[in-house]
C-alpha cells in the first residue's frame, strides 16, 4: 500500500522539484565529496541547480484544487543537503501536529522514536513529543495507523507507552492500531513484502502531509526523503476530506487491529497466525 500525489499543469512545483533531483544527481556524480560541505551540490555549472527556493512554508505556492486555493510546497531532509529556504519535512510535520486543533490522523509504516540504524542507538523523541503535547496541551483527537514490521518490540513498546497517554486530557484521545494485509495463498506469499502497508502521511482538519520518509530518526536526519506538504483554510477543504476518507477507510477495515489485541495476540502469545506479521529486522 502507498499513497502518492498526482499534480498536473502546475510547473513552478514541478521546477522546484527538478531542482531537488538535480542536485541529488549531482551528488551522486561526486561520491567523494563530504557531506559537511553544504555548497557541493549547489555551486556546479549546471543551470538546473539553484542556490535558493522561495517555495517553503512561509511562501507557499497557491495552487487550485476543485475551485479551492489550496497552498503546497515540498519539504526534503536531510538538512546538510536542503538549499537556503528549503523546509526540512520534520519541522512541517512537527508545525502541523503542534497547530491542529481537531484531529491528527497518521497512516506510516514505522514509528519508533529511535535512531535505529547506528551503533548506539539514540532516543529520537521530536515527533512523539509533539504529539502528546498535541493530545494533553490542545486537546485533539490523534489515530494512527502503523505496521510492526521493524524492531517489533520497540515499535510496540514506544506506541504502547503513547497510547497510554489516553485519557490524561479531558479533551485529548489516542487509538493507535496495526494494520497488516495477510499473505495467504502461495503466490501471496510470494509478494508478502508488498502487500504491505507503506504509507507515509499525516492529516489533521487543514494539513495534508504526504511523504516518503518512515518516522524514525535516521530517516529525517542521514536519509533524502521529500513531503508534499499541503494546506485548505477555507470552509471547504476537498483535498484534506479526501485524505482524511482514505485514512478513516483504511481505519475501519477489518486488517487494522488494536493495539493491546496485537500485543496479546502476536508479542505475548508469539501466535503466528494471519494477524500477525512476520517481523523483519
Amino acid at each position: 500500500m502507498e499513497l502518492g500525489v498526482l499534480v498536473l499543469n502546475c510547473p513552478c512545483l514541478a521546477k522546484d522539484l527538478k531542482h531537488i533531483f538535480a542536485s541529488y544527481w549531482n551528488l551522486a556524480s561526486q561520491p567523494h565529496l563530504s557531506l559537511n560541505n553544504k555548497s557541493m551540490c549547489f555551486s556546479k555549472r549546471d543551470d538546473m541547480l539553484i542556490s535558493e527556493t522561495d517555495i517553503n512554508h512561509k511562501t507557499p505556492l497557491t495552487v487550485q484544487y476543485k475551485g479551492v486555493d489550496t497552498d503546497v510546497y515540498i519539504a526534503a531532509s536531510p538538512t546538510s543537503l536542503n538549499t537556503v529556504g528549503r523546509t526540512w519535512d520534520l519541522e512541517a510535520i512537527v508545525s502541523a501536529i503542534s497547530s491542529a486543533k481537531r484531529f491528527i490522523y497518521i497512516h506510516v509504516m514505522d514509528f519508533i522514536p529511535m535512531v535505529l540504524y547506528k551503533k548506539p542507538r539514540n532516543y529520537w523523541p521530536v515527533i512523539d513529543t509533539a504529539l502528546r503535547k498535541a493530545v494533553i496541551e490542545s486537546g485533539v483527537e490523534l489515530k494512527i495507523l502503523v505496521a510492526a514490521l521493524h524492531f517489533v518490540k520497540e515499535n510496540l513498546a514506544f506506541l504502547k507507552s503513547l497510547q497510554a497517554i489516553n485519557g490524561c486530557s479531558t479533551k485529548g484521545s489516542v487509538e493507535i492500531k496495526i494494520f497488516n494485509v495477510p499473505a495467504i495463498t502461495a503466490f501471496q506469499r510470494q509478494i508478502a513484502r508488498d502487500r504491505r502497508t507503506h504509507n507515509k502521511f499525516m492529516v489533521t482538519e487543514n494539513t495534508v502531509i504526504i511523504g516518503t520518509s518512515n518516522w524514525s530518526g535516521d530517516y529525517f536526519t542521514t536519509t533524502t526523503g521529500l513531503a508534499l506538504v499541503s494546506h485548505q483554510n477555507g470552509l471547504n477543504r476537498p483535498f484534506v476530506d479526501s485524505i482524511r476518507e482514505i485514512f478513516l477507510r483504511d481505519w475501519k477495515c477489518s486488517y487494522a487491529h488494536a493495539l493491546s489485541t496485537y500485543i496479546q495476540h502476536c508479542l505475548e502469545n508469539n501466535n503466528n497466525s494471519n494477524m500477525c506479521e512476520n517481523s523483519k529486522t
